[in-house]
């Protein structure tokens, strides 16, 4: 009796408690985003419902999800500021609803119907009206006729004010031209290259003096970067190699396994046209021979490719009764008909592949490399728990090098260092956030070998000595005495270069360019040369070091987009276009934005993390 009174009681609270629960959660409209729920915001009187959120967020997570290739959760939304983009989306499409309502604007059921007849989803293989499609879409959307078709009818009265708000806007023809000049704007110019071979005289050898001037002032560009010595223990499957025995059974097997690789049977290349009948086959057969038509004629007036019928490298087995026939003939040709599954059919033989045997013991060496190198990546993997108990056990690097069969070595390393171990990305992404003090732990890396590593010290940035960088220093030097010498001469050339009718006298090659765009590329020059060339003015010269040499340009003309070109007054229209709709848009966001504000805006956060809670975090 005690136990039953107990049981009552705990009952009673349990009962008290989940009705105290759907309480709570009825609030928050947790179980349904429908209804008469509390809206996530209010735009004057027009709400953004629960509903409306939920549904518009779960179909941008989707869309961001299909296009990365990877799920986004809601915690990757909020972190890219998606959720509150929509959500300043919603607002905006409220704001207007709620001036449409204002103005009274609406539409009829005639012009929703033709709406919803539009709708291609709704649309069946005959193209009419799908009732059971549109039945399973309000089915599957949780929606009833009257909700969805209330939706239709609310979206085409915004479409139309939208349209009335943003629709006559003018592109200036200033802002067309200006942009259309950037865009398709042309020169015309000369210019040339100095270089090495354009001076008067060879640079001489450096003097230990210049050098070791070169080396003091410019210490940047032979200082060492600041590096981690690291110690290592690695082992990788080409070191096991050697110490793997493969049984000769393993290798049979894997040898029969590999049958269709190493032993190719003879083969032919073979198109077949097949017919409905004997008497059909051989009247092609007879246009073929009469030369009245060719195999090609044939196999189109099949209604067929030579795709359809390509039988692609056939064996006998693959041809069945035709094989005799077919593998009797010694060079290509056509033959038949012959009687096939499908019917009487003509044979074109293209061409003959020979058989193809490698033998066991020639193929025994490549067979024992695959089983080796994979017994030594598994032998390796297997080991991975061995050896973090020895590092967890306090055993270090050094002797896991003398425990193990991993080999011990050190290594200076920065970013730019990779050779060696530090070839791998595994070895990259670990040195570089390896600290003092880490614990070490055995990595795997992606040729199935392993290793572990510990920082010994930070090595900090150091000037090389001039001894053991002179080959650098002293190219280093050659390459600034040119470029002075170059730069000097180009003072030179460039006044000659403006006044000189025949540039080419000049003793350096000069190309002329007419009607470069600024897309245009010329090879051998920097990146932004004609971004530099296109701020030149009529007449105006200027030189531009690059590399090892300086490029000198004379802007001979500057002329607009050709406006006879057909494809340039496209490029035009479609500019206009674009910027009429950038506009658009720009006035509707503007409008929205006011309409906020005069309406007012009330947001329900609490709303809104109800909704958030049913998305994966």
């Amino acid at each position: 009796m005690a136990i039953g009174g107990k049981r009552g009681i705990s009952q009673f609270f349990v009962w008290i408690l989940i009705l105290g629960l759907i309480v709570g959660l009825a609030g928050f409209s947790i179980t349904n985003f429908g209804g008469g729920s509390t809206p996530v915001a209010k735009v004057g009187k027009t709400e953004v419902t629960a509903d409306e959120y939920y549904r518009a967020l779960n179909s941008e997570l989707n869309r961001y999800t299909e296009q990365f290739g990877t799920q986004v959760t809601l915690s990757m939304a909020n972190q890219f500021g998606i959720d509150q983009n929509l959500r300043q989306q919603l607002y905006a499409t409220a704001a207007i609803d709620n001036e449409v309502k204002n103005l009274g604007l609406s539409v009829g059921d005639e012009q929703v119907a033709l709406e919803l007849l539009d709708q291609p989803e709704f649309q069946g293989i005959d193209g009419n009206f799908d009732r059971a499609g549109y039945d399973f879409f309000l089915q599957r959307n949780g929606l009833s006729e009257k909700q969805f078709e209330n939706t239709l009818r609310v979206e085409t009265a915004r479409t139309l004010y939208q349209q009335a708000m943003a629709t006559g806007i003018v592109v200036p023809e200033s802002l067309a031209d200006l942009s259309m000049e950037y865009i398709a704007g042309r020169r015309d110019f000369a210019w040339g290259v100095l270089n090495e071979t354009n001076l008067a005289e060879d640079i001489p050898e450096p003097t230990l003096e210049e050098l070791t001037a070169y080396h003091a002032e410019n210490p940047a560009d032979f200082t060492l970067p600041e590096k981690k010595r690291i110690t290592y223990a690695w082992v990788s499957p080409a070191d096991l190699i050697d110490t793997i025995e493969v049984p000769e059974e393993d290798l049979r097997a894997l040898y029969d396994d590999r049958a269709e690789i190493y032993i190719v049977p003879e083969r032919r290349m073979v198109e077949r046209l097949a017919y409905p009948d004997l008497a059909s086959a051989e009247a092609a057969k007879t246009r073929l021979d009469d030369g009245s038509a060719t195999f090609g004629d044939l196999v189109t007036e099949r209604g067929l490719t030579l795709t359809d019928i390509d039988l692609g490298d056939a064996t006998r087995a693959d041809l069945g009764d035709a094989a005799d026939a077919v593998f009797a003939m010694t060079e290509p040709g056509i033959l038949g008909p012959l009687e096939t599954s499908r019917g009487p059919a003509l044979y074109r033989m293209n061409a003959i592949l020979t058989s193809r045997e490698t033998s066991f013991e020639d193929a025994n060496d490549e067979l024992r490399t695959e089983l080796v190198e994979d017994a030594a990546r598994r032998s390796i993997e297997d080991s991975l728990e061995d050896l973090d108990d020895l590092l967890a056990g306090g055993n270090s690097l050094e002797d896991l090098a003398n425990e193990t069969n991993l080999t011990l070595g050190t290594i200076d390393w920065s970013e730019d260092v990779t050779e060696g171990l530090a070839s791998y990305d595994a070895f990259q992404t670990a040195a570089a956030e390896l600290n003092a003090g880490d614990f070490e732990k055995a990595i795997l890396l992606d040729d199935g070998g392993v290793f572990a590593m510990r920082l010994d010290e930070i090595l900090a940035p150091r000037l090389q000595d001039l001894a053991d960088v002179r080959p650098e220093v002293t190219a280093a030097w050659r390459d600034a005495q040119i470029r002075a010498a170059l730069t000097e001469m180009a003072t030179t050339f460039l006044a000659e270069f403006e006044a000189n009718e025949a540039p080419e006298t000049m003793g350096m090659d000069i190309t002329i360019e007419t009607g470069l765009t600024r897309t245009a590329f010329i090879d051998g020059t920097p990146d932004d040369f004609l971004q530099r060339v296109f701020a030149l003015a009529d007449g105006e010269v200027a030189s531009f070091p690059h590399e090892d040499s300086v490029i000198l340009v004379r802007m001979n003309g500057r002329s607009g987009p050709d406006m006879e070109d057909p494809e340039i007054v496209a490029l035009r229209e479609s500019l206009e276009q674009q910027m009429a709709q950038s506009m658009s848009s720009d006035v509707l966001i503007s409008l929205s934005a006011k309409l906020t504000t005069e309406a007012g805006l009330t947001i329900n956060q609490a709303v809104i993390n109800s909704v958030h809670a049913n998305f994966p975090q």
